[in-house]
């Protein structure tokens, strides 16, 4: 039985990095023959990504890589995309429609038995070719949704396709609060094929030894408005008014349409050395030497792959009580905080001050002993192979 790991992408977040270390645990914990299946621009990314190379690598993960382009079959086009009005012309599809059949046709080309599972993950065209992909064959097939962010379109897409149980199909959401937020959009004979998992795959391998860490605060996701950058720019820019808080640094690491607000807001900030507005392909090189980590999203920061990441490298928590933040992030050295300047300050001051205390070793011990303990993974992959 082969399970392929299918996902669409032009660079690396969240979906992307969930894949592939589902893809590193199945390869390691199951006897499952397991290939990803993924196009080329993101395999790039992952060959850029020094923690996604090594797992690709280290794992020898099979890859397929498909091409976005190529011949469609008139008659696939009438019965498929006309059918969910899609598509109004059969005889010319535009380059979206193109990218959508390639996908659907590489997964015709690469199933052979029906015994094999299909996994989706991320991207419009991966996905759409996944749908179609179950409406005509009797494999398995697996929706992942990793974010509250594409919920919508998740629904839009699901709400078009009849399934059937005899069609195998399940919609997996990463966690109850996606869950909650899918059941919003998406048909209600749809609700009984979908599942929720209270667990990311924490597997960050320490690709670097944990050198001394210095005062630095990290603040590490897309500058877009449900991370909240701007809000934690305007916190930090306060922080700094008082002179003894210049001993400590912000990394802010990142990219997005608010980027150049944190850097307006900063500017004084940048200038003296204090704060830095960047992007990187290795987090891990950062996170071995900050103390503290802060994410503040608004739908809440389960399961953040950075929130784990900086947790495997022992930095003190400062996150936002949202969502279901502290019932899965349920211990002391947490330093919590709502979703305002005010108490984003408290907070920034709270962890600082834990981290100049004594008790600051033990809090980074207590967070990395919570980091080994928080989650199931063999339980869903039991429930993916079944």
């Amino acid at each position: 039985m082969k399970y392929y790991i299918v996902i669409a992408s032009n660079g690396i977040g969240g979906a992307e990095t969930r894949a592939l270390k589902l893809t590193h645990y199945l390869v390691n914990e199951s006897k499952l023959d397991v290939e990803i299946v993924l196009n080329q621009k993101l395999l790039e990314a992952y060959q850029k990504n020094r923690f996604c190379a090594y797992i690709l690598e280290h794992n020898k993960i099979k890859k397929h890589v498909i091409s976005e382009s190529g011949k469609f079959d008139d008659t696939f086009i009438n019965k498929a995309l006309k059918d969910h009005r899609l598509y109004k012309t059969v005889k010319y599809a535009p380059k979206p429609i193109l990218k959508k059949l390639s996908w659907y046709n590489t997964l015709n080309d690469l199933v052979k038995s029906e015994q094999d599972i299909v996994h989706c993950f991320h991207g419009e065209s991966a996905r759409l070719g996944t749908l179609f992909f179950s409406q005509n064959h009797k494999n398995r097939v697996i929706f992942e949704i990793t974010s509250n962010r594409h919920v919508h379109k998740w629904a839009e897409q699901l709400n078009r396709f009849d399934f059937d149980e005899s069609l195998h199909v399940n919609i997996n959401c990463v966690s109850q609060t996606v869950h909650n937020n899918l059941k919003k959009y998406l048909k209600e004979d749809h609700l009984k094929l979908t599942n929720h998992y209270s667990g990311p795959f924490l597997y960050f391998p320490r690709l670097y030894d944990i050198p001394e860490k210095e005062d630095i605060i990290c603040f590490a996701h897309r500058f877009v408005s449900t991370k909240n950058a701007i809000l934690f720019a305007e916190s930090v820019k306060e922080f700094y008014s008082k002179e003894e808080n210049k001993k400590w640094k912000v990394i802010f690491r990142g990219k997005g349409a608010d980027e150049e607000q944190i850097n307006n807001i900063l500017g004084k900030e940048i200038a003296e050395g204090l704060v830095e507005v960047s992007y990187t392909d290795d987090l891990q090189y950062d996170l071995k030497k900050t103390k503290v980590f802060a994410s503040i999203i608004t739908t809440g920061n389960f399961p953040s792959n950075s929130v784990f990441e900086a947790m495997n490298y022992e930095n003190l928590l400062l996150l936002s009580d949202t969502g279901i933040t502290k019932e899965k992030f349920n211990f002391d050295e947490v330093t919590y905080c709502d979703l305002t300047k005010e108490s984003v300050l408290k907070a920034i001051n709270d962890a600082t001050q834990l981290a100049d205390s004594q008790d600051y070793m033990s809090a980074r011990k207590a967070t990395k002993a919570y980091y080994d303990g928080i989650v199931n993974r063999m339980e869903y992959i039991k429930d993916l192979a079944i």
